[in-house]
């Protein structure tokens, strides 16, 4: 019997290459998304350790610049901070996406790899009623040609 071979085998590896593509794909932007929620805790911490510094000065006692200074600088952070919010949000949408398209492309390879254990299950299922038939013919030869030198 000749060897195995899967009909579909090339489309098979079409599609793990665009499942893996797509993996690459959800890899970039998770690694984006980690550094907005880096960026956030970041700008998180120097918001308050500013909004303290500004508490500090003000008991202490300092001039009006310096506090329009740290006030301004807390007012760019806190509005960062909310773009960076933002952007993570729509991050999120779009590994949340990403990950679907993962999900269906895997799900597409799966049943891609179940089709062609189908098919080798069969091929193994002739392979076996070939090798019954050969061995069969075998004895019944030898059987046959005992017959005849008795």
């Amino acid at each position: 019997m000749k060897k195995f071979t899967f009909p579909l085998e090339s489309v098979l590896r079409y599609k793990n290459s665009l499942l893996d593509e797509e993996k690459n794909k959800l890899n970039i932007l998770r690694t984006e998304l980690n550094r907005i929620e880096d960026a956030i805790d970041k700008n998180s911490c120097q918001l308050l350790a500013k909004d303290q510094e500004l508490k500090a000065l003000a008991n202490k006692g300092c001039g009006i610049a310096a506090l329009r200074c740290i006030s301004f600088q807390i007012e760019n952070t806190r509005r960062l901070l909310e773009d960076l919010k933002i952007n993570r949000t729509k991050q999120v949408q779009l590994v949340e996406k990403q990950l679907a398209v993962v999900i269906e492309a895997k799900q597409s390879v799966s049943g891609m790899e179940r089709l062609k254990e189908k098919h080798l299950e069969h091929y193994r299922e002739a392979q076996l009623k070939e090798d019954a038939l050969i061995v069969g013919e075998l004895v019944s030869t030898k059987y046959v040609h005992a017959g005849h030198s008795q």
